[in-house]
């Protein structure tokens, strides 16, 4: 198949099947390189490549046009766990799911680079959710009255619980979902930072509580409220503390995190250690059913880099790239047209103004995930 490039010239662009084992071993890449790049939101998961183009281009490298089928994960984006690791967020508490339309450049030198990508996902209807499991919570605006009340609720109780003597503050309420049946309960996520205010006094020197500087504790956290009418309300809350790239998982005394044993040993105000990262082949997640959907927070794995490939076609992985350096540096300009007989650097890759869509052999690929 011959489209145009960026400048106007014909270029040849090969479709591969979806199950090859490069094809395969990039599109994991891309959602680490997507979730990396993301300053907002949860982190994705690979569902299965719905699609995917190749142009070869000698020296510049490969291109790589990825149509990948994803699906939204419980944890938040700044969290040092890989999207592998985390759970997706099942049926009950509304599924997210989408594509990402991605495009990556493999290189002669090994590494490969994100150029672009567009994500598009969407929450299941209630319509949907409610067909299925009438007694699920159906999503909120996350600047309700409701979910905003439940945020600063929960987070009070957790500074109050905390050993430490500052106290957080909300940022950003990013998800909230509320329940009548059986009984009324507001689910909560949201953003903390640290700030300098003190928990007895609730500011410093007569300054109002605001956000430190980004660089300080922040961290992430699930909680469910149950109103009780009179008095206060019964608050589970658990949130996950980021301090210098490492996560914790902190707990308020005398509750029960959502989603655990509610017969273990209480942990009052301590910062649970984060066990080391999972090792050796990952098996494919069991379907989750409908359930009382409290939110959970695991405790968190340490921090992994990425581990870049070679263009072989073993697709094994070799070498490390820091980060912050997977991103193609032309990005998002386009090429232009070189003179090839003048002498000069390494030639540049081309990139399409338009994705491919034409179908390609054995595609879409096989699902990763049982989803409703």
């Amino acid at each position: 198949m011959k489209l145009a490039a960026s400048w106007g010239h014909p270029v040849d662009i090969f479709p591969a099947p979806c199950s090859d084992r490069t094809v395969a071993h990039r599109a994991q890449l891309a959602l680490s390189y997507i979730n990396e790049d993301r300053t907002e939101g949860y982190k994705f998961s690979l569902n299965r490549v719905n699609n995917v183009h190749l142009h070869e281009q000698g020296p510049a490298g490969t291109v790589f046009y990825l149509d990948l089928d994803v699906l939204e994960t419980k944890c938040y984006v700044k969290s040092p766990r890989a999207w592998e690791d985390c759970e997706i967020r099942p049926f009950a508490e509304t599924k997210s799911s989408g594509n990402c339309k991605t495009v990556l450049l493999s290189t002669p030198q090994g590494p490969t680079y994100l150029y672009s990508y567009d994500c598009n996902l969407i929450p299941d209807q209630p319509e949907k959710v409610q067909s299925i499991c009438p007694h699920c919570p159906l999503l909120l605006p996350v600047d309700s009255p409701e979910a905003l009340q439940a945020a600063q609720v929960s987070l009070d109780q957790y500074n109050t619980a905390r050993a430490a003597p500052a106290a957080f503050s909300v940022l950003n309420v990013t998800r909230a979902s509320s329940q009548t049946n059986p009984e009324h309960v507001s689910f909560v996520e949201y953003t903390i930072q640290d700030t300098g205010c003190s928990k007895q006094h609730g500011d410093t020197d007569g300054h109002p509580c605001i956000p430190k500087a980004s660089d300080t504790a922040a961290g992430f956290c699930v909680a469910a409220v149950f109103p009780r009418g009179i008095g206060e309300p019964t608050v589970e809350v658990s949130c996950e503390i980021y301090v210098t790239g490492a996560a914790t998982v902190d707990q308020a005394p005398g509750t029960v995190p959502a989603g655990s044993d509610a017969n273990r040993e209480p942990q009052g105000a301590q910062v649970t250690p984060a066990p080391p990262p999972r090792e050796g082949p990952r098996r494919r997640p069991k379907p989750t059913p409908p359930a009382y959907p409290y939110p959970k927070l695991p405790a968190a794995p340490e921090p992994r880099r990425f581990r870049l490939s070679s263009e072989s076609e073993s697709s094994e992985e070799r070498g490390v790239m820091p980060p912050g350096k997977f991103k193609w540096p032309g990005a998002p300009r386009r090429l232009k047209r070189r003179n090839a007989a003048t002498p000069g650097p390494a030639p540049l890759p081309v990139f399409l103004t338009a994705f491919p869509d034409s179908p390609s052999p054995a595609c879409p690929g096989a699902p990763r995930h049982e989803v409703l």
